[in-house]
């Protein structure tokens, strides 16, 4: 066999080795944060509007990705003293999201125990705005 042959199936053996799952893991990457994106399309369109006008609101913190490639995505919700209830509702639904998405991404130790004390801050944000709006 010549020189040229053994190079040209190094070449085959690298690109067939390295360069198709790298190729497949992208197309399921992509796959993934779509799933992602879509999940957290589909809590934030359960959440009531409210008008510029609120002045009360909370800010969440969601991740999802792959170890390097995470996304934090910051939101933030105004909602209304007098009914807590769907911004409760909607920092549980956070919450479980980021426990299921944002454990792959880089930090994942660390995603469920900050989304926990995050989601603790706003309930205890919302109760303290509900309770100072009603003695009002």
């Amino acid at each position: 066999m010549s020189d040229y042959a053994i190079i040209g199936l190094v070449f085959v053996g690298v690109v067939v080795g390295f360069g198709i799952p790298i190729y497949l893991g992208l197309i399921l990457y992509r796959k993934y944060t779509k799933s992602a994106e879509v999940a957290l399309g589909v809590i934030l369109s359960s959440y009531p509007k409210y008008d510029e006008g609120t002045m009360y609101s909370v800010t969440f913190h969601t991740y999802y990705g792959f170890l390097a490639w995470a996304t934090q995505t910051k939101l933030i919700f105004p909602f209304d003293p007098n009914n807590i209830e769907p911004t409760v509702n909607l920092l549980r639904s956070l919450l479980k999201y980021n426990f299921k998405w944002g454990f792959l991404a880089e930090g994942a130790l660390f995603i469920p125990v900050l989304s926990y004390f995050e989601y603790r801050k706003n309930i205890k944000t919302l109760r303290t705005h509900q309770l100072t709006d009603k003695q009002k």
